[in-house]
């Protein structure tokens, strides 16, 4: 790698991106190098749950981050609905007073906070 000037990004998520049987291993990994990384300072690698295959699917995200907010747009993920805290997170942090514009931009940030912190943290 040293010879290449790419850099392994790390990652969020299990450790382990393939398995079989009781083997385990990160043979899967982002790379880039000091241009990339210069280019999308605020990127995140995430290893997904392995669902039907035996690796594990990669996610990067070039802006991960609440201050960048402004400039992602907002996506709602329907598997929300499925996470055991969802509906306990939005009876505890929706609260409308009296503008609805300031009500949504108010939750989305705090729902995109908990997408990265709660929901896209898997273990």
């Amino acid at each position: 790698m040293d010879n290449t000037h790419l850099h392994d990004l790390g990652f969020q998520g299990p450790p382990f991106t393939w398995h079989r049987g009781n083997l385990s291993e990160r043979l899967d990994r982002a790379m880039g190098n000091d241009a990339w990384m210069e280019a999308f300072p605020n990127y995140l690698i995430t290893h997904f749950p392995r669902i039907k295959f035996d690796h594990r699917p990669l996610l990067l995200n070039c802006c991960y981050n609440v201050s960048c907010a402004p400039n992602c747009p907002f996506r709602f993920l329907a598997d929300w609905l499925h996470h055991q805290n969802f509906s306990e997170f939005v009876k505890n942090n929706w609260s409308f007073n009296g503008n609805m514009t300031s009500a949504i931009t108010e939750f989305t940030d705090k729902l995109k906070r908990w997408n990265k912190c709660v929901y896209g943290h898997i273990s």
